[in-house]
């Protein structure tokens, strides 16, 4: 009986320490990403709007920071906007609202509960032209 406890108590012991280093591991990344300026996103509201999404969410990006979201299709696009302009959404009070372009998709295709697969984050320094629509490489994942 004292055997098995044993057993147990190290497996235990081994789960925390494994987590433990994944979140250590988790936070290194976090800690290399902001210094190159990229911060992560949560996604708080989701709407439809004319055939595109708009997004609402928060970050701890500081203000005036980019959002900017990695197509589905063209991974080197920019899918992410302003909602009223054409320009890029920006971090005010760690909070964003952003327009997400869905492929000239129609209102009927954005049903309640479709999925889209995007990486949306939040860069600090980023000077390339919206007009543009590209993502530098540099931040084009794969």
């Amino acid at each position: 009986m004292k055997n098995k406890l044993g057993c147990i108590g190290v497996i235990v012991l081994i789960l925390v320490m494994l987590a433990r280093c994944s979140s250590c591991a988790q936070s290194d990344v976090d800690s290399k990403l902001h210094d190159e300026g990229i911060y992560k996103v949560e996604i708080t509201k989701v709407q439809s709007k004319d055939g595109d999404f708009i997004l609402k969410g928060k970050t701890d990006a500081p203000d005036d920071s980019k959002i900017l979201a990695q197509g589905t299709y063209v991974k080197e696009e920019n899918e992410a906007s302003a909602i009223d302009d054409d320009d890029y959404a920006k971090v005010k009070d760690h909070k964003f609202t952003m327009q997400l372009d869905t492929n000239n998709s129609t209102e009927k295709e954005i049903e309640k509960g479709v999925k889209v697969k995007v990486r949306i984050f939040a860069i600090e320094k980023y000077s390339k032209d919206f007009d543009d629509y590209y993502l530098t490489k540099k931040y084009v994942e794969s």
